[in-house]
């Protein structure tokens, strides 16, 4: 979930890369309707914090709510808002500074995949 199209395809290209698929979604509203439907099939929320409408945190919040096993992870270019410590109190499992290295992101993402099977 990111409101800024070139990042969503960034993520969509390398994690499509790593063999994971990916919805982009940029709309916070969409991307919980999204989740709010019952058929199974997302493991993970990747999202910014500042988005119009509601922010990352919120997200997150409203999606653990509905599925507590969701990994979230939140990403922010604006530190002075959120810090890492203040995003796991929030229920993300990951917290990520942009400019965000994918290859990190896939990393922590198979990390988080592994504890939970």
């Amino acid at each position: 979930m990111d409101d800024t199209e070139a990042m969503g395809e960034l993520l969509r290209e390398g994690l499509s890369r790593r063999g994971h698929e990916v919805t982009v979604c940029g709309d916070p509203r969409a991307a919980l309707e999204l989740l709010s439907d019952k058929t199974p099939g997302f493991n993970a929320l990747i999202t910014d914090q500042v988005m119009p409408g509601m922010t990352g945190m919120s997200l997150i919040h409203a999606a653990k709510g509905r599925h507590p096993g969701l990994i979230c992870v939140l990403c922010t270019g604006y530190s002075a808002n959120v810090d890492e410590a203040a995003a796991r109190a929030g229920g993300a499992d990951a917290f990520f500074i942009k400019p965000l290295s994918v290859k990190a992101l896939m990393d922590r993402l198979d990390a988080l995949y592994d504890t939970r099977r």
